[in-house]
């Protein structure tokens, strides 16, 4: 069986005002090594301050937030990727994408005022049908090549759901309680870490898990003076053998910077 290389997105949190160069950093970087079989968007790539439930309605933070300005904000930017993927030929055969609870924020204030569900479709408002994304909702996980994709995994030790979203303390954590290797976003930062399987068939002996939820240039004010200090940039996974094997590596968010920025 061929070895599989994917290459996976972390949150990015767009919003208008924020920068985006990064995107066309990646594309760039994906077009220059040997191209990935699967690309993973892990969610949170919209950042729609404007239903945000931490900032309080008529504050001055909220004041001038639109949510067509939100969505458009983080469409222009895939739009962005896609075209430079375009503009340097490069074909890649699946992608896939995990909604965040960012994106979940849109259903969740429909919930509580369903008075925009005639003017707002919730199936095709951020736009990512016009382009050839898997889309799965809000929780629900995605599989490819043995890779467990999810925004966050909402388990507690005994493999149970919670319901609280909060997703794993670690990866550590996280590779004992989801089956097999997996990869989410959600929590700032990288973690890793793998987990052997002594008495397991060859081809099963090692399973990873990674969260990995920072993929902008941009800062969040909530954070405090230690925000930006925490690893950002995207995830490769070489040498999938499609049982949970493989070798992931952070790509540094500088790095691509320092070698993508001045173009191709």
């Amino acid at each position: 069986m061929a070895l599989k290389r994917h290459i996976v997105i972390p949150d990015t949190q767009i919003r208008p005002g924020v920068r985006t160069d990064h995107i066309v950093w990646l594309a760039r970087f994906i077009a220059e090594h040997r191209l990935p079989d699967h690309v993973q968007f892990l969610g949170d790539w919209w950042d729609m301050p404007s239903l945000s439930t931490w900032s309080k309605k008529g504050s001055l933070e909220t004041e001038g937030r639109r949510i067509q300005a939100d969505r458009d904000a983080g469409y222009s930017a895939m739009e962005m990727f896609f075209g430079e993927l375009g503009r340097l030929g490069v074909s890649i055969a699946s992608f896939g994408f995990t909604m965040g609870n960012h994106e979940d924020r849109l259903s969740r204030a429909v919930q509580e005022d369903p008075r925009p569900l005639g003017l707002i479709d919730l199936e095709t408002f951020y736009g990512l049908q016009d382009f050839p994304i898997k889309v799965a909702p809000f929780m629900m996980p995605q599989h490819f090549d043995g890779v467990t994709y999810c925004h966050l995994f909402d388990l507690n030790a005994n493999g149970d759901t919670t319901g609280r979203r909060a997703g794993q303390p670690s990866a550590s954590v996280q590779v004992r309680r989801v089956r097999g290797s997996s990869v989410a976003g959600h929590k700032q930062g990288y973690s890793v870490a793998h987990l052997t399987h002594p008495y397991a068939l060859p081809w099963e002996r090692e399973t990873f898990a990674a969260i990995f939820g920072s993929f902008y240039l941009h800062l969040e004010n909530y954070r405090g003076p230690t925000d930006g200090y925490e690893r950002r940039g995207v995830l490769v996974i070489d040498d999938l053998n499609g049982w949970g094997m493989g070798s992931p590596r952070p790509v540094p968010i500088d790095y691509l910077e320092e070698h993508y920025s001045n173009g191709r």
